[in-house]
């Protein structure tokens, strides 16, 4: 027993993430939240290769929780597959954007010790959905040939399908390209008894329909600030371009925006967000939600986890949690492209960054010497500036000091003598009343 190539799957267990990967062997629900006396449910798709009863188990002790509470006793159920020929269609890639490409594949599988022959299959698609030209049809199918008769049908003519081999049965698919040019869900069948073929003589048809919903959806749009600065261009979802500034040990808010450019619901939204090295959660996460969904952000930690939100149609929502560094530095905290998904599979396209620059205040003294001289006698003034950080900083305006005029004017000296060790010009000329250093200096 596999996962269906369209496992389809679902929970009603908030904050549940379900991972149903088409073929694979398991299925797994991680992050719900279960209230007292609740009940919820996790739906998926399986198939069988081989004929006969197949027993499911989950062994006793599987469930683990916060709490330590898991289940006392297996659970078990049981699978019974017959022995008409089997049906199952599926979009790949899916979801895809409006005018995107994706392949319809129409997989037969032959669970008896016979061949399948003369297998015929015609796919009326939904309104909405085409076959464009140059589609490429294929088929593995032995004699099998895949047409479009229509804009809007798919065709697959004359096929066999090998008997079982080894406990598995035989299959061959044939698949074509389609495009659908808006976005929306399109709900594709193959109903019961429309797939025919010939086994033994006696003509055979699926007992069973096959289903799949071909999800054309536009991108999500993640942006994410410090002080609501972003380093993504043109401002986006109400963020200025720019970065984040604190003091050692300060929290600063990051903040996450997801928008659904769609005209449905996503559901399931999840990410985690993991923070640069030396930026934490900050004692008091404050972490808030307008998406639903569990924000997980403690005390101290390297990551924000994100999971059950609910992007409601062309909204957007936000996330937001404290963070703090006691290290001065410059952190960029990014989200990469897919690194935000949904239970529809759709994902962000584009990756989104934010900066917070961490740094101690400058260090600026100023010191005569000597400290006591007689009328018209000259001293030197030294102005010290210090910076503490670990990154160079430069003024962003022109330093000048304006010399006091009580109890009488102070002006700079005849011949300046003007020394300085910073980068920046020194502007001293004899007789003023002010000194100043350069903007840009470092």
């Amino acid at each position: 027993m596999v996962l269906a190539p369209n496992p389809a799957a679902s929970t009603t267990c908030p904050g549940g993430v379900v991972t149903a990967t088409a073929n694979a062997r398991s299925v797994s629900l991680s992050g719900a939240s279960l209230a007292p006396n609740a009940v919820c449910t996790v739906d998926v798709n399986v198939t069988s290769l081989a004929l006969g009863a197949i027993t499911n188990t989950i062994p006793a002790s599987s469930l683990q929780t916060d709490q330590g509470l898991t289940n006392a006793s297996a659970a078990n159920t049981s699978l019974g597959m017959g022995s008409q020929i089997g049906v199952i269609k599926q979009f790949l890639p899916n979801p895809v954007q409006p005018n995107q490409r994706s392949r319809l594949r129409i997989t037969f599988y032959n669970p008896t010790a016979a061949e399948i022959t003369n297998v015929l299959a015609l796919d009326n698609l939904p309104g909405g959905i085409t076959i464009p030209s140059g589609s490429n049809p294929v088929t593995t199918c032995v004699g099998g040939v895949v047409t479009a008769p229509t804009p809007s049908s798919l065709n697959i003519s004359g096929a066999k399908i090998a008997p079982t081999s080894g406990g598995a049965a035989g299959s061959c698919y044939g698949e074509i390209d389609v495009i659908a040019a808006a976005e929306g869900d399109f709900v594709n069948t193959i109903p019961v008894g429309t797939v025919t073929a010939t086994s033994g003589g006696a003509s055979i048809s699926n007992t069973q329909a096959t289903t799949d919903t071909l999800k054309v959806k536009k991108p999500l749009v993640v942006n994410k600030a410090f002080d609501d600065k972003t380093l993504d261009v043109g401002n986006p979802a109400g963020f200025t371009t720019g970065w984040g500034t604190r003091a050692p040990g300060a929290a600063a808010i990051l903040k996450i925006k997801l928008t659904n450019p769609n005209s449905t619901a996503l559901t399931g939204a999840i990410f985690t967000d993991s923070l640069p090295t030396g930026l934490v959660v900050a004692t008091t996460p404050a972490a808030s939600s307008t998406c639903g969904g569990v924000v997980t952000a403690l005390p101290s930690a390297t990551s924000v986890r994100f999971t059950g939100g609910t992007l409601a149609a062309n909204n957007v929502c936000t996330l937001a949690v404290s963070v703090l560094s006691n290290i001065s530095g410059t952190y960029t905290n990014q989200i990469p492209a897919g690194g935000v998904t949904t239970f529809e599979g759709v994902s962000n396209e584009e990756a989104t960054s934010a900066k917070l620059v961490v740094s101690s205040p400058v260090g600026l003294s100023k010191a005569f010497s000597p400290t006591v001289i007689p009328a018209n006698g000259t001293s030197t003034l030294t102005f010290t500036l210090g910076n503490p950080n670990s990154s160079a900083i430069t003024l962003a305006a022109a330093l000048t000091d304006t010399l006091p005029s009580a109890p009488g004017q102070m002006v700079v000296a005849a011949v300046p003598a003007v020394v300085s060790t910073c980068t920046g010009a020194v502007t001293a000329g004899a007789g003023a009343t002010s000194i100043t250093l350069a903007n840009g200096t470092s």
